[in-house]
């Protein structure tokens, strides 16, 4: 069983802002990642962002970034380094999030089929498509987890 900690916004600080842009740059390809400079400004508004981190050893292990609204938030990215995936640490950033007992909304590019069955799988249901969405004419799936 992986030890881990989690982190929110009242104890978040710089130096993961760090880990977390360097992750964005790994995982994700230069269109769909958030710069530093990016990050900071989403840490820098906390009225308006939300992290939630996973630390493993003060290593950034996984983390969630929603933009928090009255009625709801939206996730905005989550991701975990390739090394403690298969560890159940994005369940464990989604049920975090599912304990602000808010309406949880996101989209996923429709040709993203583990992205759509781990979303399926803790709870959440297709509302609708948006079609041509993304590059290449893919699909958004529109999704929601209702408390």
């Amino acid at each position: 069983m992986l030890s881990y900690i989690l982190v929110n916004n009242s104890s978040l600080n710089e130096q993961w802002i760090k880990q977390i842009a360097h992750l964005e740059q790994s995982i994700f390809n230069q269109y769909e990642a958030y710069s530093e400079s990016n990050l900071r400004s989403m840490y820098l508004d906390q009225e308006q962002y939300g992290f939630i981190i996973v630390l493993v050893d003060q290593d950034v292990a996984a983390y969630l970034i929603y933009l928090k609204t009255l009625d709801h938030n939206e996730i905005m990215k989550i991701a975990v380094k390739e090394q403690y995936r298969r560890n159940s640490l994005g369940t464990v950033l989604l049920d975090q999030l599912k304990q602000e007992n808010k309406t949880i909304l996101l989209e996923v590019a429709a040709n993203n089929t583990i992205a759509i069955n781990f979303y399926l799988k803790n709870g959440f249901i297709k509302d609708s498509v948006r079609k041509h969405y993304y590059a290449n004419d893919v699909d958004a799936l529109l999704l929601s987890y209702k408390n």
